[in-house]
């Protein structure tokens, strides 16, 4: 197993919110599961999932990436800067942009057994797929000097603002707003920390012959390394051959371009980009109204408050919301240092968790039958038809939960 396969499988699975990423569809759709849940909420889930997880750019990938973006990476090829250098400059960035873009679009038909149809195992489909277009996606980030983070994030449906534990999402054809609290910090140190283990893989320097065949416009001043991986079986199908390419600026040894490549689906073993990260602005001083927004009454009263309410919230304050059939009744049992606390009321609704150093959530419907039920908490979210729902707040403020039977 490589260093890097390695790193994946111990980093932290980032699970898209429907904030963040609402509608952008491009988890692989496989055969009906035997279990109702999420399947990211399967505790056996295979190495692959969190391959393609982390690919998705919830906001671990995004800060990590820009973080690496705007630091010096090490490479073997490049051994002027020590290991402690590079990680210092990682972990000191003040600002980045970065545009990623990855395969979006209709879902598509993956055949591993020709003589099954479309969709039966081990057959399945995909939107993350070379026959869709590469679909783009701003980020724009900021660290001030206290250490507080700010964060947009625009694509070509909506643009979504963060800041301290605010994360607010408007559409932007009709202006519908999506208000949550996310008490998972933007930690730059933390997001980086993963990188200690890959960057001792070496980078072989791209031929100019072979790079001349790639999409280098912009790009030529700056060194072109590359590296090939193993990657993940999917349903039956050949092991692919994963592709790294990174452009590096060795004035400043920071880097452009990172391209993510994959030999899966086409049938052929030919690579094609599944993933695309370009880099610019590197502490530049970004303008304040490209942060600004403002929480209006409405937003407050998705989480079940009003604005005076809001303001009361210590920073890790974080926000659930619960979605399924209208008007049925639910119970939220709330136990922590701080205390228990109980919420009452019906679908759909919004409430909120606020205790310093984590707390047990058990929701349950009060009727005791299982329902449908859609929950998201700090950039997680779960469908699946249950009794009750119990979730673990962490003390660094992640979240997750499982139903019960």
């Amino acid at each position: 197993m490589t260093n890097l396969e390695t790193w994946l499988e111990r980093t932290p699975t980032p699970v898209p919110s429907e904030t963040l990423l609402h509608r952008l569809e491009r988890e692989i759709s496989l055969p009906a599961q035997t279990s109702t849940d999420h399947p990211r909420l399967s505790s056996g889930f295979a190495p692959w999932k969190v391959l393609w997880n982390v690919l998705r750019p919830g906001y671990a990938l995004v800060v990590g990436l820009a973080v690496l973006a705007a630091g010096a990476l090490f490479l073997k090829t490049h051994a002027t800067r020590s290991l402690a250098q590079a990680y210092t400059q990682l972990t000191q960035v003040r600002s980045v942009h970065m545009v990623q873009s990855f395969r979006s679009g209709p879902a598509q038909s993956v055949i591993r057994d020709a003589s099954k149809p479309p969709g039966v195992s081990p057959n399945y489909y995909t939107s993350m797929h070379p026959a869709n277009p590469l679909v783009r996606q701003d980020t724009w980030f900021r660290r001030h000097e206290d250490g507080s983070v700010q964060m947009v994030t625009r694509d070509a449906k909506a643009t979504t603002w963060r800041r301290d534990n605010l994360q607010l999402r408007v559409q932007h054809d009709n202006g519908a707003r999506e208000f949550s609290l996310v008490s998972t910090p933007l930690d730059i140190e933390s997001m980086v920390s993963p990188l200690r283990e890959i960057v001792d893989d070496g980078f072989t320097t791209v031929p100019a012959a072979e790079r001349r065949k790639l999409d280098d416009a912009g790009m030529e001043a700056f060194w072109l390394g590359e590296k090939s991986f193993p990657g993940m079986r999917l349903n039956q199908g050949p092991r692919p051959e994963m592709k790294v390419r990174i452009w590096l600026d060795e004035s400043n040894f920071f880097t452009r371009k990172v391209e993510l490549l994959n030999s899966d689906y086409l049938g052929n073993q030919e690579s094609w980009i599944q993933n695309r990260w370009e880099f610019e602005a590197f502490n530049a001083d970004l303008d304040d109204s490209l942060f600004a927004f403002d929480v209006l009454a409405s937003d407050a009263e998705q989480v079940g408050l009003d604005l005076e309410g809001l303001k009361a919230l210590s920073p890790q304050a974080m926000s659930i919301s619960l979605k399924g059939e209208s008007g049925v009744p639910f119970e939220a049992l709330i136990e922590g240092a701080e205390g228990t606390q109980v919420v009452q009321g019906t679908l759909p609704a919004g409430f909120v968790v606020d205790q310093a150093g984590g707390a047990m959530v058990e929701i349950r419907f009060r009727d005791g039958q299982s329902r449908d039920l859609s929950i998201a908490a700090n950039d997680w979210a779960m469908q699946t038809k249950t009794r009750s729902v119990v979730g673990l707040l962490q003390e660094d403020g992640s979240f997750s939960a499982e139903s019960r039977p």
